[in-house]
């Protein structure tokens, strides 16, 4: 098994150590291989492409980034069509997932789980500000500003939060001004006393493995899970991810996460992010077609050593390896623990 891994050191950097890692491991076994391509341009992905004697590419991100790469510009389809133009088979969801995922509003949309929003696109609040403004003053409060199109958590901190109809102006335009190639701006209303989960399924045709974590906060409030918030090391953090023990929490959250993995025709591996009010009812409020291989992503099964951070990237070429087709050395699942095997494969 030849593996090229497409990876980037600009904004929210998936080149990093726990890669490394997860590489290292990937190739302490016997006829497998993995390579790393870091920063490619799209004409060095495609001449690679062309002549590719990989047996699978994973990308490791969705986005194309500024010059500088400081900065998010927007969702990378190019790439993801040159992936399907050469026929090469790859980890992850297709292009049309991704497109979808990578659309707040369209996602809620799509799932019939969504809060209450309104969408602001760029040019109506520029052409017509005013009454954008007379149709905010309708929106019921507290509600919440996210840029509809960005990195899950990315424009969103405290300042985001509106509990009074003036502060709409002010905030809108700072997220237009902080990321100029930002189209819509989903406003939404906002829970403040919510529960709030993280949902990973791993698999494909009715074969999942799911983790699901609680955000448990260390304020009184529910604590908004904003950009900054994962650049902190967790003990410094509002919340702590915890195990939910409710089997009817459990049993609820996983299937709508089925429901909305099979919908959405999604492959290998997601996230889902939802909030449950105080009388239990669930809203989607994010979703992750290209999740990180991260501690949080399988927290449940890490947390209690019953994996290892460095195995979950050989984890999920396997998972992808049998979705295709390809070959699977079965001495590679001896790694793994039986009740993953036995669901998984």
């Amino acid at each position: 098994m030849r593996l090229l891994i497409l990876a980037t050191t600009k904004f929210a950097p998936t080149y990093n150590e726990k890669l490394i890692s997860q590489i290292n491991y990937f190739n302490s076994f016997d006829n497998m291989k993995a390579d790393i391509f870091i920063d490619a341009s799209l004409v060095e992905i495609e001449k690679m492409l062309s002549t590719s004697q990989y047996d699978l590419i994973y990308p490791t991100t969705v986005f194309d980034y500024s010059n500088d790469g400081s900065s998010i510009i927007s969702f990378n389809s190019y790439l993801y069509k040159l992936l399907e133009y050469y026929n090469i088979n790859y980890i992850g969801s297709p292009l049309f997932s991704h497109l979808l995922l990578n659309d707040k509003a369209l996602t809620n949309l799509e799932s019939g789980m969504g809060l209450p929003n309104q969408i602001v696109t760029r040019q109506a609040w520029i052409a017509n500000r005013k009454s954008v403004e007379k149709k905010l003053l309708t929106f019921k409060l507290p509600a919440i500003v996210k840029p509809n199109t960005l990195a899950a958590s990315l424009g969103i901190d405290e300042s985001s939060i509106i509990w009074n109809t003036d502060d709409f102006g002010k905030i809108i335009d700072q997220r237009f001004q902080s990321f100029p190639h930002l189209t819509e701006i989903l406003i939404e209303s906002y829970l403040n006393d919510a529960t709030e989960y993280t949902v990973s399924i791993t698999g494909n045709t009715g074969r999942y493995l799911f983790n699901v974590s609680k955000l448990k906060s260390k304020t009184q409030h529910h604590a908004l899970h904003s950009y900054n918030s994962k650049l902190t090391i967790s003990e410094k953090r509002d919340f702590t991810y915890v195990i939910e023990d409710n089997r009817g929490v459990l049993y609820e959250l996983q299937k709508h996460t089925e429901q909305l993995f099979e919908q959405m025709h999604l492959r290998d591996m997601a996230r889902f992010d939802y909030l449950q009010d105080k009388n239990g009812k669930l809203y989607l409020i994010d979703a992750n077609s290209l999740p990180a291989l991260s501690n949080n992503y399988l927290y449940e099964y890490i947390s209690t050593g019953r994996l290892r951070l460095e195995q979950l990237l050989l984890l999920i070429c396997l998972v992808a390896q049998k979705r295709i087709g390809l070959k699977i050395n079965t001495k590679l699942l001896e790694e793994y623990p039986v009740e993953i095997v036995r669901v998984l494969f």
